[in-house]
């Protein structure tokens, strides 16, 4: 007996939040959350970032986390967070990989049916999904990581294309190694010719606090 994975084509629900109209605005965002969070974390954090001239859009990730049984307060309680993929570290592999992520986003995105220039925003597990969006086929003009790391291994090559790349790392993340992700950005930055830098945000660490909200708005045209 074999056990078999196929990625298949098929209809999943993806909720997500949205503010302002696109039809009055100049540039759109896509916020993407950690493990276990849902979108309403980056809207809460981020979105405050962005004039109205700004599309916003923070999707859930499509695997759902449960919570415990029986449900101690109500039906929200159902649901603690989304995961964008599972990977398991010890064992160096993916259970369920950045695919499946990756082809709903670029649903999603095209579903607007404009060409904004997009900005995509990760933290941490959406920082390290946020390159696997990269085609041709969406108008990304700027991605940003926030204490995320980097398979540039696996990250198609898009030299050429006019994308800037910005990493933003707390130097004391005890969940992300900041120096390792510093070498692999370099090395993806050699690889692919992007625009952008490195960030070292100075006593802090994995949380999405205020010193690294600053440098984030810095980062917004």
């Amino acid at each position: 007996m074999t056990i078999k994975t196929k990625l298949l084509s098929t209809e999943i629900p993806l909720t997500y939040f949205e503010k302002n109209e696109k039809e009055n605005c100049q540039y759109r965002v896509l916020l993407l959350h950690g493990f276990g969070q849902k979108a309403a974390f980056m809207m809460n954090h981020c979105a405050p970032l962005f004039n109205r001239n700004t599309h916003i859009i923070a999707p859930n990730g499509p695997f759902p986390l449960l919570g415990r049984f029986p449900l101690e307060k109500s039906e929200n309680d159902l649901i603690k967070g989304y995961a964008w993929y599972f990977y398991d570290a010890k064992e160096d592999r993916y259970l369920i990989d950045y695919k499946t992520p990756a082809l709903l986003l670029r649903q999603l995105l095209l579903s607007f049916d404009d060409q904004l220039p997009l900005h995509i925003i990760g933290y941490s597990q959406g920082g390290y999904l946020a390159p696997f969006l990269i085609d041709k086929s969406l108008s990304i003009h700027k991605i940003t990581a926030i204490n995320a790391s980097y398979r540039f291994d696996l990250i198609p090559s898009f030299s050429g294309a006019s994308i800037e790349v910005n990493a933003i790392n707390g130097e004391l993340d005890m969940m992300v190694d900041p120096q390792l992700s510093h070498e692999r950005f370099l090395l993806w930055q050699k690889r692919d010719h992007f625009t952008g830098n490195f960030y070292l945000i100075e006593d802090e660490g994995h949380r999405l606090k205020r010193p690294i909200l600053e440098k984030l708005k810095e980062l917004i045209p």
